[in-house]
C-alpha cells in the first residue's frame, strides 16, 4: 500500500499543475519505480489508473467518443468517393467549431447528412455555413436544419418551409435549390458570427475550447498506457471506468 501511496500522489498531482506533458512524464516515471522495486507491469497499470480515473474519466471517454465519430466522418468520405478529403475535411470542422462555438459533436453529423445528398465536400461545407446561420437565427437545431437542407437538395422543399425562414411554399415550389440557398443565404448572412460575439456565444468557443483539451489529455493518457502495458492495460482502463 505504501509504494501505491507513493506512486499515485506525484501522478495526481503533475497531471493537475502540468497538464498532458505532466502526466506523460509521471508515466514514465512509474514505469522505472515498478522496475527499481520490482513490481508487476500490471500492479503498476493499477495504481496509475485508480490515481486518475477520478481526474481522467472525462477526458479518456471523450478522446474515444472523437475518434469513433472521426472514424465514421472518414467512412461517409470513403462511401461518397471523397476520401481523399477527410483531412481537410476535420480541419474545416475543427476551424468551425472554435470560431462559431457549435461543437464537432454537432458539426460531424450535420455534415455527414450534407455530403451523403450533395455528393461534393465543396458544396456540403457551403450547406454547414448556411446551417449554422439559419440555426443561429431561428432557433431551430443543427440537425433539423441540416436534415431539411439536405432533403431540400434532393427535391424535398418541404421541410424547409417548417423552419419558419420566410419563404412561402410557393417560392419554394418555384425556385431552384441553387436559388432557395442565395435567397437563405442573403436572408441569414452573419447570423452565426454575431451569436458567437455574444457571451452565450464566447462561452460556448470557451466550452469548445475545454472539451478539445480533454479529449487530447484523453488519447494521450490512453496512448501512454499503452505504451506501459500493451492492450490489457487499456481494458483494465476501461473495465474500472465501466463501475
Amino acid at each position: 500500500c505504501e509504494v501505491s501511496q507513493m506512486i499515485k500522489v506525484p501522478i495526481f498531482f503533475q497531471l493537475n499543475k502540468l497538464g498532458l506533458v505532466g502526466a506523460q512524464k509521471e508515466l514514465r516515471k512509474l514505469t522505472n519505480q515498478t522496475k527499481a522495486f520490482g513490481i508487476t507491469s500490471r500492479l503498476s497499470i493499477g495504481a496509475a489508473s485508480v490515481a486518475l480515473t477520478a481526474y481522467t474519466k472525462k477526458s479518456i471517454a471523450a478522446a474515444m467518443a472523437d475518434q469513433k465519430a472521426q472514424a465514421t466522418l472518414t467512412q461517409t468520405l470513403k462511401n461518397v468517393g471523397r476520401a481523399y478529403a477527410a483531412v481537410d475535411v476535420t480541419r474545416f470542422i475543427d476551424n468551425l467549431q472554435r470560431a462559431s462555438g457549435v461543437s464537432e459533436e454537432l458539426l460531424r453529423p450535420a455534415f455527414e447528412k450534407l455530403v451523403r445528398a450533395t455528393g461534393d465536400v465543396t458544396e456540403a461545407q457551403r450547406l454547414l455555413n448556411l446551417t449554422l446561420d439559419i440555426s443561429a437565427s431561428t432557433g431551430k437545431s443543427i440537425e433539423q436544419v441540416s436534415a431539411s437542407l439536405s432533403k431540400a437538395f434532393l427535391g424535398q422543399t418541404q421541410a424547409l418551409g417548417r423552419l419558419g425562414i420566410g419563404l412561402s411554399k410557393a417560392d419554394l415550389k418555384a425556385s431552384s435549390f441553387e436559388e432557395i440557398t442565395n435567397k437563405l443565404t442573403k436572408l441569414f448572412a452573419g447570423q452565426a458570427a454575431i451569436a458567437a460575439s455574444t457571451y452565450a456565444g464566447q462561452l460556448s468557443i470557451l466550452q469548445v475550447s475545454a472539451q478539445e483539451a480533454s479529449e487530447t489529455i484523453g488519447t494521450a493518457l490512453i496512448n501512454s498506457l499503452s505504451s506501459l502495458s500493451g492492450e490489457d492495460g487499456v481494458k483494465d482502463l476501461a473495465t474500472q471506468m465501466e463501475s
